[in-house]
């Protein structure tokens, strides 16, 4: 069995983590929550697309318009998880914000 996959997602949690930190400076120091969050998603685009360049990915013919309409609204959520890291990070303080996340995630599972 590989331990890779856990090892992981142990480190996304622990990044997460920093992340509401790293977000909330951007946010203090910019004055904005909502662009805090836009740079946030900028740089995590240019990292994705260096990525997928580098690993050769390529979208499948025909794959986009079979995708459900529902899904297209993962990325609504993500954007929400960024802004309530730059606005509420600082108010709860980092361990507090990712529990009632956990939590919520939990309760939704």
């Amino acid at each position: 069995m590989s331990y890779w996959p856990h090892l992981m997602a142990a480190l996304v949690g622990a990044g997460l983590t920093i992340q509401v930190g790293m977000n909330a400076t951007v946010r203090m120091t910019i004055g904005s929550p909502v662009l805090a969050a836009i740079v946030n998603f900028v740089v995590g685009l240019a990292a994705l697309v260096l990525l997928a360049v580098a690993s050769g990915a390529r979208i499948v013919p025909g794959s986009v318009p079979a995708v459900p309409a529902w899904a297209w609204f993962g990325g609504l959520l993500g954007a929400a998880y960024v802004a309530a890291t730059t606005v509420l990070g600082p108010k709860l303080g980092a361990a507090s914000f990712l529990a009632l996340t956990l939590a919520g995630q939990m309760v939704a599972a």
